[in-house]
């Protein structure tokens, strides 16, 4: 018998467009569309984030992209795994959203929904008023967040690597 296909990782942009730098993680996901670089599927993330539960349902692998708030300079670029040792910021991510990130990685985990592998990309927002324009800083981080996404994947022949 033919051993099951894994379904391929996922790449998640979180945020909303009219909110400036709340809508970074939409434009990496946007970037690494267009460049074609990656095996992965991209989705531009839900403004609900308890709908992220039934987008990764069945996935091995989650990379997740969502500005931050920190009192870090705009377009400072933080990874982790939320497993491990990582910045105080998950819990601190703009909650623009209704619910925190760092909120429904634990509530996935309680209800055993969580991929096995999820690594957390933010970006550090300098402003999340209403508009669409993007800050200077947190414009200039979406191509080095593509390329270290890139790079995982390339590391590893399609899975990014653990932190």
């Amino acid at each position: 018998m033919a051993s099951p296909i894994a379904p391929r990782p996922l790449v998640i942009g979180i945020g909303t467009d009219d909110r400036s730098d709340d809508g970074v993680g939409l434009d990496v996901v946007r970037e690494l569309r267009r460049r074609g670089t990656i095996p992965a599927d991209l989705i531009e993330g839900p403004g609900d984030l308890t709908r992220l539960l039934d987008l990764w349902q069945g996935r091995e692998r989650v990379v997740l992209i969502d500005a931050t708030r920190s009192r870090a300079t705009p377009g400072t670029i933080q990874r982790w795994d939320p497993d491990g040792p990582g910045p105080a910021v998950l819990g601190g991510a703009v909650s623009s959203h209704g619910i925190s990130l760092a909120d429904v990685l634990e509530l996935a985990r309680g209800l055993h929904r969580r991929p096995n592998r999820v690594t957390v990309y933010g970006i550090e927002a300098g402003s999340v008023a209403a508009g669409r324009t993007r800050s200077e800083g947190v414009r200039a981080a979406v191509p080095e967040v593509c390329r270290r996404i890139t790079e995982e994947f390339s590391a590893r022949g399609g899975s990014p690597r653990d932190a």
